[in-house]
């Protein structure tokens, strides 16, 4: 039939488009036009055209309604995602109208011009509940990069999924997500979960490692850990790697050594898991002596137990804030917080350090009001947190208390590996396997007896000097360092209650502090001439000084260690009381860190002085609530 010998009669009627729609010619895109315009060229001719176009245009539209049918009949309705280059592969979901296949995500009910949700696969394959919050997240699998390409998963708030604008954030972990395909990527997300209820499982999850019941994140899989985004490189330092047996035989030769520093270390980094089960406050353990002493390496030793001791992972430093310290801590929650340098403090830190330590110390951090102006969920922890430095944690501490809460581990000055290279190389590269192995045991244990260990240790140490706090820490430490003796090293090299006793700051380090308060401000007020340099005639043992408007007696150096020794009290323990205690002024330059001495210029001369704070120590007392 030529296309130009066609009648009016012919053009009109219903059997001419009815055989045009079913010939193959007309189908076929390529051939499709040219036949188009010499039909509407003839149409023209007869002047038939307007309703020429109106059946082509018909019949066009049905043939790509065919098309899409034809295509939707393969994969309309369920997902059709392939198994990746590993094997790994997810069951295929109900998604209604859309078209998921390994090329992407495709809407057939958009009428935008570009209906496409994402360039590559991508579905939700598990909710979870978070059992501190109630919140929920949800786990995205997605696929992408060719031939070669692997399934990833995401864990991310369910609300980031929810609307347009939060869910472009995916973009940023790799999901093909742009403000162009967004909504549509929402609602395809949407669809598929809520029409797989019966395929997507809801579980429990927690943002806090260490105890749930009788298990224990990371290692059990009861209940999900959620709080990967949070700190993905810790999470994700807290792994086995390499060889326990190179690791356990360097241990021993380290606890076989004569310093008994490392094996402390060690013991702290083992009892963290014990402080929820003893009932008993966070312990503070502080090792603080000279550079190239092998604290750092120490604690990478005691990192190994659990994770990769690389820097930047497990371990962390005091180059942060408060509130980062608070949610490390939140994440760790019975896993020991591991902080290297206090040297390395941030001020905003140092300058309200009481308060951390005893944040730290009591398990809790603030309470804080979140942008729906309610009330966040209050970050808790029960573990051992193991900081070092060059100077004692309570060098930062003006005010009282925190000597409760720190066990104080000094350093001999003297190296405390034979090759601190060799020990962070070996501890490097292999790690992780002892803790794992020290929770599982633990399950099996009678937690009764070990509360038992605890309290015979706790007897063993105390004494009238020694302060509860610190003996119920110290007792924690000696019960961890005896069962990881006999779960994993088996050594007989345990603490012994005489090793560790010297450690135990004494309670006359706290009340004679006091005592010899009340006494040097006693002879002040019953010999002020020895203090008033308008008595030139007798001996002068220190002046009045006054700054910012409170009150200070500077007393000389020797003169204060004769009043002292007479009284029956020593220097050094009066001023770390009132230095503590925030009775004592010392400079504020770094190399003064550690003096007990204030400098003071006169004219022309320099003298170092120890400078008193006057106070009613009865008020001062109620005021600070320091003496507790």
């Amino acid at each position: 039939m030529k296309i130009d010998e066609l009648t009016e009669a012919q053009l009109i009627s219903s059997d001419f488009y009815k055989k045009l729609y079913e010939s193959e010619v007309f189908k076929d895109p390529m051939t499709r036009g040219e036949l188009k315009y010499q039909i509407q060229k003839r149409a023209k001719d007869l002047k038939i055209k307007t309703h020429v176009d109106e059946m082509l245009r018909t019949i066009e539209q049905k043939i790509k309604d065919d098309e899409k049918a034809s295509r939707s009949q393969s994969v309309e309705g369920v997902t059709r995602f392939e198994a990746d280059v590993s094997g790994k592969e997810y069951t295929n979901m109900y998604c209604g109208s859309w078209i998921a296949t390994e090329d992407g995500i495709q809407s057939q009910e958009s009428s935008r011009a570009d209906q496409t949700a994402c360039y590559h696969p991508i579905l939700p394959i598990k909710r979870m509940r978070n059992q501190e919050t109630s919140e929920e997240q949800i786990t995205l699998a997605f696929k992408r990069g060719g031939k070669n390409r692997l399934w990833n998963e995401i864990t991310v708030p369910k609300d980031m999924i929810a609307n347009a604008r939060s869910i472009t954030t995916l973009a940023k972990y790799g999901i093909g997500v742009t403000s162009e395909t967004s909504r549509l990527l929402v609602k395809y997300l949407s669809d598929v979960e809520n029409n797989n209820d019966d395929i997507i499982p809801l579980v429990q999850s927690s943002s806090k490692l260490g105890w749930h019941g009788t298990d224990f994140l990371p290692y059990d899989d009861k209940i999900i850990f959620d709080a990967t985004l949070k700190a993905p490189q810790l999470i994700q330092s807290i792994t086995e790697n390499g060889s326990y047996d190179v690791w356990l035989n360097h241990a021993k030769t380290i606890r076989s050594a004569p310093y008994i520093e490392p094996r402390i270390a060690l013991a702290a980094s083992f009892s963290s898991v014990l402080i929820k089960f003893l009932g008993i406050a966070s312990v503070i353990v502080d090792f603080c002596g000279l550079t190239e002493s092998g604290k750092t390496v120490m604690l990478m030793l005691a990192t190994s137990v659990w994770a990769c001791p690389d820097e930047g992972l497990y371990m962390g430093d005091f180059l942060t804030t408060d509130t980062e310290l608070e949610v490390r801590a939140d994440i760790l929650n019975n896993l020991p917080l591991i902080l290297d340098d206090t040297a390395k403090m941030r001020k905003g830190i140092k300058d309200n350090i009481e308060q951390v330590i005893y944040n730290l110390s009591s398990g809790s951090g603030k309470k804080r009001s979140n942008k729906e102006l309610g009330s966040e969920r209050v970050r808790t922890w029960k573990n051992t947190i193991i900081v070092n430095g060059e100077s004692p944690l309570n060098a930062f501490v003006q005010q009282g208390g925190a000597i409760n809460r720190i066990i104080e581990v000094s350093l001999t000055g003297e190296r405390l590996f034979d090759s601190p290279q060799e020990t962070a190389g070996i501890v490097r590269e292999n790690y992780g396997f002892a803790g794992k192995m020290f929770v599982e045991e633990i399950k099996n244990r009678d937690i009764s007896e070990i509360k038992k260990m605890h309290s015979h240790y706790c007897k063993l140490l105390t004494t009238s000097e020694t302060m509860q706090k610190q003996v119920l820490s110290m007792g924690a430490l000696l019960t961890a360092d005896k069962l990881a003796t006999e779960i994993i090293f088996n050594d007989n090299h345990n603490l012994s209650v005489d090793e560790v006793k010297s450690y135990l700051t004494s309670k006359s380090l706290v009340s004679d502090g006091s005592r010899c308060y009340e006494y040097l401000i006693g002879v002040y007020q019953e010999k002020g001439q020895h203090f008033d340099i308008q008595f030139n005639n007798i001996d002068q043992w220190g002046e009045v000084d006054y700054q910012d408007g409170e009150k200070y007696i500077n007393f000389f150096t020797n003169a204060l260690n004769s009043l002292c020794k007479e009284a029956g009290y020593t220097r050094k323990a009066f001023t770390i009381w009132a230095k503590r205690n925030g009775l004592l002024r010392v400079n504020g330059r770094e190399k003064d860190r550690d003096r007990d001495t204030f400098l003071i210029k006169k004219e022309r001369s320099v003298k170092r002085v120890v400078s008193v704070k006057v106070v009613d120590l009865e008020e001062y007392e109620c005021e600070k609530d320091l003496f507790s």
